[in-house]
């Protein structure tokens, strides 16, 4: 599936915040001040309207004079402070073969390309920002990324479009490449307070061979994972595992049954041999009652004969 957005921040996460609203608090709007720090400047909104700008390191301001003071007592005045920051912040741009708009050239050759750029809000109208983003509580350099993006694509892609791939690969293409696509761009970025504060010549392929050697090494890449995949799927195979704790419980079973089965014929061959020795106690304390029962009578009846 082709891919369409080859954006990385390198040097700042996406997410760092560039300008930043809050709210101002009732005990600061009465008693406190503000001022711009080192690197931003500060902006008041008033009830939704700009009222002070303050820029890299001016004096700090009170949010209201002393009759607003007063209203503000009783919940007059919104306050709003916005804190621009001015340090440089970069957006990297990579530009493949696979891309869903791949770069192409006079003569329809595909280019790999790859450079980026620092922008930075401009700290004397620090305003002009806002205006791009008038619903943002905060803004992101992910929210700078996704209005230029597409600029910078397009306007990369024009800038070589009319160029033959080898003149694009030659040393003297850079130089005057990094001069005009630098102007074009300022366009773009000034339309939104942000300026080309310094960026990095776009690297494009050397030689055909060269981008080739890159898509191969890639595949090798992809290669090598898929490998490494296959190798813990099969790792993670059930059969192994089953067969294997199948035998040792068989085993276990074995034993088990085997030890059980042996104490069951002891017990039972005790039980009768036990059985056999009553049985025989018995049967001879029978017998000699018998017999003393019959001499008895012998005697009784030998007697009575007399």
């Amino acid at each position: 599936m082709p891919e369409t957005n080859y954006n990385d921040h390198t040097s700042d996460s996406n997410t760092r915040v560039i300008v930043k609203r809050k709210k101002v608090g009732y005990f600061s709007k009465l008693f406190g001040k503000a001022g711009p720090g080192n690197t931003s400047s500060l902006i008041i909104e008033k009830n939704g309207n700009i009222v002070h700008i303050g820029r890299i390191n001016r004096k700090k301001v009170s949010y209201l004079s002393i009759s607003e003071k007063l209203l503000a007592i009783f919940g007059k005045y919104k306050l709003t402070q916005i804190s621009v920051d001015h340090t440089p912040f970069n957006i990297s741009y990579r530009f493949n073969k696979n891309d869903q708009y791949p770069l192409l050239t006079k003569d329809n050759q595909k280019i790999s390309a790859f450079y980026s750029l620092d922008l930075q809000i401009n700290p004397e109208i620090p305003v002009m920002i806002l205006q791009s983003f008038p619903n943002n509580k905060n803004i992101t350099i992910k929210d700078v990324a996704s209005i230029l993006d597409q600029r910078i694509r397009s306007t990369t892609s024009s800038s070589i479009n009319d160029i033959n791939s080898s003149v694009i690969r030659s040393q003297e293409f850079q130089i005057s490449y990094l001069k005009k696509l630098k102007d074009r761009l300022n366009k773009h970025t000034e339309t939104i307070g942000c300026g080309v504060h310094n960026w990095t010549a776009p690297i494009f392929g050397i030689s055909v061979q060269e981008e080739n050697k890159i898509e191969i090494e890639n595949k090798k890449h992809e290669l090598q994972i898929a490998e490494i995949e296959k190798e813990i799927r099969l790792a993670n195979e059930p059969e192994t595992t089953q067969t294997q704790g199948n035998n040792i419980n068989v085993g276990r079973d074995f034993i088990v049954k085997s030890s059980t089965n042996n104490n069951l014929l002891i017990f039972l061959s005790v039980l009768i041999i036990s059985a056999v020795i009553v049985i025989s106690v018995l049967f001879s304390n029978t017998n000699q009652e018998v017999n003393n029962i019959t001499d008895s009578n012998n005697i009784n009846i030998n007697i009575n004969d007399e």
